[in-house]
């Protein structure tokens, strides 16, 4: 974890480099463009690199406004007042701080392979399955969201999983719904609805009022439930958790859609 002293100090340096730099370029002192250009780059691309893998960085203190302001912008992305005055010039590039190919390469042995490998990566994937469906085209975004599902458990991003659960699973019994008349479809390729108040529970009521998916009732409302424990942030998730989740349903939305095709 980043030093947040340092982290302070090293953002309130970066405005003070990013001041001379404004300055040689008004005064045209070539050689000390280059100079503070070079110091402002570098900086910069240690902060970034510092703040590379902490999602949230806590830099303490009533004196640390301006620092923290600077830190959010590198964060975000926000141009330095530097790099909008030269925006569209041969500076922009050089601004902007990019990792090269080696510097990607030491930061990703250092920081990266240090936790993960492509073994996990693919003994996870391997473990946990896929969405299976014999019903033609199906949306778009659940497709998507099944992907990326797969994938954050595959990084180990737990809570990731769960909150994508709920969201394939509300993906789902609308399209059905859709298909069943209960909800209008005011897209060819987009699932978007006109009643934009509707809720998930109630478009699983109203689904499982049809005899084919009423056995499934129970176990849309489980995963519903366990789904909005975890997007409100109430419940904390671990891997074993996760793979329940996600096998769960990848089997329920496989199910309700094998029923979809009884008496259709």
């Amino acid at each position: 974890m980043p030093d947040p002293g340092e982290l302070a100090n090293a953002a309130l340096q970066l405005k003070d480099v990013e001041k001379r730099l404004v300055k040689a370029i008004a005064e045209y002192h070539p050689d000390d463009v280059v100079r503070q250009l070079n110091e402002f780059v570098d900086l910069k691309r240690k902060i970034k690199s510092a703040m590379l893998l902490e999602s949230v960085i806590n830099v303490p203190g009533t004196g640390n406004e301006q620092a923290r302001n600077i830190l959010q912008r590198i964060a975000t992305g926000e141009p330095f007042a530097i790099e909008r005055a030269t925006s569209g010039s041969r500076l922009t590039e050089v601004l902007a701080a990019e990792l090269d190919e080696a510097e990607i390469e030491e930061l990703g042995s250092e920081l990266f392979y240090s936790w993960f490998s492509h073994y996990e990566y693919i003994r996870a994937l391997y473990d946990i399955g896929s969405l299976v469906l014999s019903v033609g085209k199906v949306p778009k975004n659940l497709e998507n969201f099944v992907h990326e599902a797969r994938s954050c458990y595959a990084f180990q991003q737990y809570a990731a999983v769960c909150a994508l659960c709920r969201t394939m699973l509300e993906v789902a019994v609308k399209d059905l719904a859709i298909h069943n008349g209960i909800l209008e479809d005011d897209s060819r390729n987009v699932r978007s609805f006109k009643r934009r108040h509707v809720e998930l529970y109630d478009v699983i009521e109203s689904l499982c009022k049809i005899d084919k998916f009423a056995s499934h009732r129970d176990a849309l409302h489980k995963i519903r439930r366990r789904g909005n424990d975890v997007v409100h942030g109430n419940a904390a998730v671990g891997v074993e958790e996760a793979e329940e989740f996600l096998k769960q349903t990848l089997t329920v939305v496989h199910e309700v859609y094998e029923k979809a095709k009884e008496l259709a």
